[in-house]
């Protein structure tokens, strides 16, 4: 079988990172691989095999290794019972959960929590203050000595341009080159910008080779 060409490989990219971004988006759901293959416009087959060349890993291993980061943040970052979070994770019993969190990070959910949440000002039991529609919350975490100002705002739906980087964090203005490059040519730069970062994994949890920013 002779290789993808440039063409093809860039819209299978496009094609995969819809599914990125669906699964991301609705990690709680039950997502069936033909509800996926769907969303990338493959057979079930071809999108099996795809998916794993492009992103390095399974269907079903990206998905339980983002609930487990997931679950993994909860404990370090919340008071939510490990039972809860492990639910949310989708595991049925706290057995179940505690072996395959285990079986990732080398130490149970319990004793992750102790270690690594030990210094972290817990929150609350649910994760961050929520913001309504109509204020914005403030809090001061401290992380490393420092006093971190947050503010927590809504704001209206915006359609942006973005790049999506998958990678070791300390190399992620390497992707803010490429991208300020693009939009710097189209002229997109103008008193109204607004630049926006979201890193969705913790680099002290998740591996750098697949934090995703």
């Amino acid at each position: 079988m002779a290789p993808p060409t440039p063409t093809t490989r860039d819209d299978y990219a496009k094609r995969i990172l819809r599914v990125l971004v669906h699964i991301q988006q609705n990690l709680d759901a039950t997502l069936s691989l033909d509800e996926l293959a769907r969303i990338a416009c493959f057979s079930p087959f071809h999108f099996h095999r795809v998916f794993r060349g492009m992103v390095g890993e399974s269907v079903a291993h990206h998905v339980r290794r983002l609930r487990l980061e997931r679950a993994a943040m909860q404990l370090k970052y919340t008071r939510r019972p490990v039972t809860e979070i492990a639910l949310a994770a989708g595991y049925e019993s706290h057995e179940a959960f505690t072996r395959a969190f285990r079986a990732t990070f080398g130490r149970s959910p319990s004793g992750f929590r102790k270690e690594v949440g030990a210094s972290i000002g817990a929150v609350s039991a649910t994760g961050l203050p929520s913001a309504s529609p109509d204020a914005s919350v403030s809090f001061d975490p401290v992380d490393e000595g420092r006093t971190l100002h947050v503010q927590l705002k809504t704001v209206p739906s915006l359609r942006v341009a973005f790049l999506r980087h998958v990678g070791p964090y300390d190399q992620v203005g390497q992707t803010w080159e490429r991208l300020t490059d693009w939009a710097g040519a189209r002229c997109l730069f103008g008193p109204e910008t607004h630049l926006l970062g979201v890193c969705y994994d913790d680099p002290e949890v998740t591996e750098a080779g697949t934090v995703r920013y």
